[in-house]
Protein backbone atom coordinates (compact mmCIF):
# COMPACT_ATOMS: atom_id res chain seq x y z
CA UNK A 1 0.00 0.00 0.00
CA UNK A 2 1.27 3.10 -0.76
CA UNK A 3 1.06 6.07 1.67
CA UNK A 4 0.64 9.31 0.63
CA UNK A 5 0.12 11.55 3.51
CA UNK A 6 2.11 11.62 7.02
CA UNK A 7 0.29 11.34 10.49
CA UNK A 8 0.29 15.30 10.39
CA UNK A 9 -1.90 15.19 7.40
CA UNK A 10 0.67 17.20 4.91
CA UNK A 11 0.76 15.40 1.42
CA UNK A 12 4.15 13.88 1.00
CA UNK A 13 5.67 15.47 -1.95
CA UNK A 14 8.90 13.70 -2.89
CA UNK A 15 9.59 15.93 -6.23
CA UNK A 16 12.76 16.96 -7.15
CA UNK A 17 12.38 20.73 -4.95
CA UNK A 18 11.09 19.25 -2.18
CA UNK A 19 12.13 15.84 -1.19
CA UNK A 20 15.48 17.06 0.67
CA UNK A 21 13.27 19.22 2.53
CA UNK A 22 13.78 18.31 6.38
CA UNK A 23 10.08 18.86 7.20
CA UNK A 24 9.50 16.09 4.53
CA UNK A 25 12.21 13.62 5.66
CA UNK A 26 11.13 13.97 9.38
CA UNK A 27 7.69 13.65 8.75
CA UNK A 28 8.51 10.65 6.47
CA UNK A 29 10.72 9.09 9.61
CA UNK A 30 7.85 10.04 11.93
CA UNK A 31 5.31 8.31 9.83
CA UNK A 32 7.79 5.05 9.22
CA UNK A 33 8.26 4.64 13.16
CA UNK A 34 4.27 4.88 14.01
CA UNK A 35 3.49 2.49 10.71
CA UNK A 36 6.10 -0.16 11.39
CA UNK A 37 5.06 -0.14 14.57
CA UNK A 38 1.58 -2.00 13.66
CA UNK A 39 3.17 -3.90 10.99
CA UNK A 40 3.67 -7.47 12.09
CA UNK A 41 6.22 -9.08 10.05
CA UNK A 42 9.40 -6.69 8.18
CA UNK A 43 8.78 -4.04 5.65
CA UNK A 44 10.47 -2.69 3.04
CA UNK A 45 11.07 1.15 1.96
CA UNK A 46 12.06 2.37 -1.71
CA UNK A 47 13.36 5.63 -2.35
CA UNK A 48 13.44 7.39 -5.69
CA UNK A 49 17.21 7.93 -5.48
CA UNK A 50 20.45 7.14 -3.54
CA UNK A 51 20.53 11.06 -2.75
CA UNK A 52 17.23 10.96 -1.08
CA UNK A 53 18.28 7.96 0.88
CA UNK A 54 21.07 9.68 1.88
CA UNK A 55 19.47 12.44 2.57
CA UNK A 56 17.17 11.15 5.05
CA UNK A 57 19.41 8.61 6.53
CA UNK A 58 21.67 11.43 7.39
CA UNK A 59 19.27 14.02 8.94
CA UNK A 60 17.31 10.55 10.85
CA UNK A 61 20.37 9.84 12.53
CA UNK A 62 21.32 13.57 13.49
CA UNK A 63 17.75 14.63 14.29
CA UNK A 64 16.77 13.37 18.00
CA UNK A 65 13.31 11.74 18.65
CA UNK A 66 10.47 12.25 21.50
CA UNK A 67 12.61 10.12 24.09
CA UNK A 68 15.72 11.87 23.37
CA UNK A 69 17.03 8.78 20.72
CA UNK A 70 17.73 10.00 17.20
CA UNK A 71 14.67 8.62 14.80
CA UNK A 72 17.37 6.71 12.69
CA UNK A 73 17.89 4.46 16.68
CA UNK A 74 13.85 4.85 17.10
CA UNK A 75 13.22 3.15 13.75
CA UNK A 76 16.13 0.20 14.76
CA UNK A 77 14.63 -0.23 18.08
CA UNK A 78 11.11 -1.01 16.53
CA UNK A 79 12.22 -2.85 13.12
CA UNK A 80 16.30 -3.66 12.37
CA UNK A 81 17.30 -1.65 9.57
CA UNK A 82 18.94 -2.34 7.02
CA UNK A 83 20.13 0.43 4.53
CA UNK A 84 21.51 -0.48 0.99
CA UNK A 85 24.81 1.80 0.11
CA UNK A 86 25.12 3.48 -3.54
CA UNK A 87 27.24 1.20 -5.44
CA UNK A 88 30.93 2.94 -5.99
CA UNK A 89 30.70 2.51 -9.74
CA UNK A 90 27.33 2.56 -11.31
CA UNK A 91 26.70 0.71 -14.00
CA UNK A 92 26.53 3.05 -16.97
Amino acid sequence: RVVKHSLNRQKFDFSYRERSKDTMLLDLGNSLINLLRVVPAGALVFFSSYAVLTAAVKLWKEKPFEDELTFFAKLDAVKTVCVEVAPLHPEP
